[in-house]
């Protein structure tokens, strides 16, 4: 699948967004009203990516001051499927190639009941991404997320392993993105919930949280209120239900 360079391109943070916030984003729709508790959410968001960069900036000097660092943030290389994103470092570890995302986080990746860590799905996909363009001039390169705690001493790192065919199953959305995009058709919005596997609860996606036009990809300048009813009604019949043996 060749596109032009001239073309739509499509980055790893967009193939976990709500592909129709992707599609009025490429298109330079006007953005939609806000609600008033989503912009303080995009406010801390904004905060915590700022203690993000900061991290990742301590880890990479790190990395740098102990001469493993191969190669610190670069975009990936050119391909013909339009995919395009930014990885955070290469490091040379006991003689292995390593490919690592850097994440500042919160307590629930550290303290939940899982059987084992487990990173978010969409750092997860945004490491493939990545992993699958570089394997190919990095031999038997491996790949990991760092979680490093925001308010803490702690650090997390999960291996990421996958098949091709994971990642060939994603190139279908960048196909449907293009597609949509090409032929002016918004894409369907990605659903207003999603169970949280750390906290083992429902609660309303990050897709659409962090969805600029998400009011205008569902029609509706009153999802937000209407969706957070909606999750309170799920949790509170999730805890209902009797336990299985």
């Amino acid at each position: 699948m060749g596109i032009p360079r001239n073309k739509f391109y499509i980055s790893a943070n967009d193939l976990t967004s709500c592909p129709s916030g992707v599609y009025y984003k490429k298109k330079k729709a006007p953005l939609p009203l806000v609600h008033p508790r989503i912009a303080e959410i995009w406010q801390l968001f904004g905060r915590l990516q700022e203690k993000g960069q900061k991290i990742q900036k301590m880890v990479l000097e790190e990395w740098q001051k102990d001469g493993s660092l191969v190669s610190p943030e670069r975009f990936i290389p050119w391909n013909d499927f339009g995919i395009t994103g930014k990885y955070d470092a290469i490091v040379r570890i006991n003689g292995e190639f390593i490919l690592y995302e850097i994440k500042g986080a919160g307590k629930q990746i550290f303290d939940n009941e899982l059987d084992k860590p487990e990173p978010f799905d969409e750092h997860r996909l945004q490491v493939i991404v990545y992993h699958y363009f570089l394997k190919k001039n990095f031999p038997h390169l491996k790949a990991k997320i760092l979680y490093v705690e925001r308010s803490g001493n702690r650090r997390l790192e999960i291996p990421i392993e996958y098949e091709d065919k994971e990642f060939l199953k994603n190139l279908e959305k960048v196909k449907s993105f293009q597609d949509a995009l090409e032929k002016d058709i918004p894409p369907q919005p990605k659903s207003n919930i999603a169970w949280n596997k750390f906290q083992n609860r429902y609660d309303i996606s990050m897709a659409a949280i962090t969805c600029k036009y998400h009011a205008l990809c569902l029609g509706d300048d009153k999802w937000y209120e209407k969706t957070v009813i909606e999750v309170n009604k799920k949790n509170s019949l999730a805890q209902r239900r009797p336990k299985t043996q």
